[in-house]
């Protein structure tokens, strides 16, 4: 029985790999957790309308934004349960300098009060809490970099 459960917790640390539930977009890729600001070239942020629809997007390409964004993803805690949200309030994408790693993409609840969420798109059902001073860092990011009609 010993060995049994040993061996099941090795397949599960197999399983889940280096990034902890967290987004690989491949198995050549690093983890969104080892990504610096040196690995991404922009971050494309969607604002989302009530319906959840794209409205206007924004481009952050300033590598000391890039980093405080990167640093709030990589440290963000999960949240148990079930996730019952409205629509995001943004959708962002990461787009990295190797054009051979697809773009990741995550969802962005930011209130104006208190703590926010990510969810990765390639796993909705697990939501990640941002700190009120994350929550309030993304949100002075985005709404200083010039938005301008999607297209």
């Amino acid at each position: 029985m010993k060995k049994l459960m040993i061996c099941l917790s090795v397949i599960i640390l197999l399983l889940t790999g280096c990034n902890g539930g967290k987004e690989c977009s491949n198995k050549n890729s690093k983890c969104i957790e080892d990504w610096s600001n040196e690995d991404v070239k922009e971050i494309t942020v969607y604002m989302k309308d009530s319906k959840g629809n794209k409205g206007v997007t924004a481009n952050v390409q300033d590598q000391m934004k890039i980093d405080i964004i990167l640093k709030a993803i990589q440290t963000a805690e999960p949240i148990s349960g079930d996730l019952k949200v409205s629509p995001p309030d943004y959708e962002a994408e990461i787009v990295l300098k190797d054009k051979n790693i697809t773009p990741s993409s995550i969802q962005l609840w930011l209130p104006s009060d208190s703590e926010g969420m990510i969810v990765f798109s390639k796993n909705s059902s697990q939501g990640y809490k941002l700190t009120k001073e994350e929550n309030k860092e993304i949100r002075v990011i985005i709404e200083s970099v010039r938005i301008h009609p999607a297209k």
